[in-house]
């Protein structure tokens, strides 16, 4: 009996590496504000098997994101299937899918695959980029977001005076009515 136990035990040694995911990293960004100009972060990451990994950011204000993976290949085996970057708001696990993309176009090594993903966010929310893949060899990919603030249209505090302008003159009227009233 302890000899069937102990092989049982090797062979899910053996076994379970070869199923269980061969990498997952994440990276934290921390607040990404977009002001005065682009905010940028990048990453780079080497892996192996099936992966995921993620990278976590927050927003402060309305805002333009860009992301883009890339994976520069020299031989077919460097090749990431199902090379996918996906946005999500909320928390790992539980966020809500907002854009993805998958580079499913294999071309003959070497060459160059990678995708690009553009959203608009919203303030105060927390977001994470999710890139998964799967391959047989240990190829690195590279990272990159950026936001930029949106900027409050000119003509809005042009347009609040205005409404401000108006709520006064029909104060005054209303008033003026009632003093001609008594």
């Amino acid at each position: 009996m302890t000899s069937l136990l102990r092989i049982g035990l090797l062979a899910g040694a053996v076994i379970f590496p070869a199923i269980a995911p061969a990498h997952a990293s994440t990276i934290s960004f921390g607040v990404v504000t977009g002001t005065p100009a682009n905010d940028s972060r990048s990453w780079m990451n080497t892996v192996k098997g099936t992966f995921t990994d993620y990278a976590t950011f927050s927003t402060v204000s309305t805002a333009s994101f860009s992301a883009s993976i890339t994976n520069s290949y020299s031989s077919a085996a460097q090749y990431i299937s199902d090379f996918t970057l996906a946005l999500y708001s909320g928390s790992i696990g539980s966020g809500t899918l907002v854009t993805s993309f998958t580079s499913t176009d294999p071309n003959a090594p070497p060459e160059t695959q990678g995708t690009k993903l553009k959203a608009f966010l919203q303030p105060a929310n927390n977001y994470y980029l999710q890139v998964s893949g799967t391959t047989s060899d240990t190829p690195s990919y590279g990272g990159s977001l950026a936001v930029s603030s949106v900027p409050l249209p000119s003509s809005a505090p042009l347009f609040a005076a205005g409404l401000f302008g108006l709520g006064v003159l029909g104060y005054r009227a209303k008033r003026r009515k009632v003093l001609v009233q008594a």
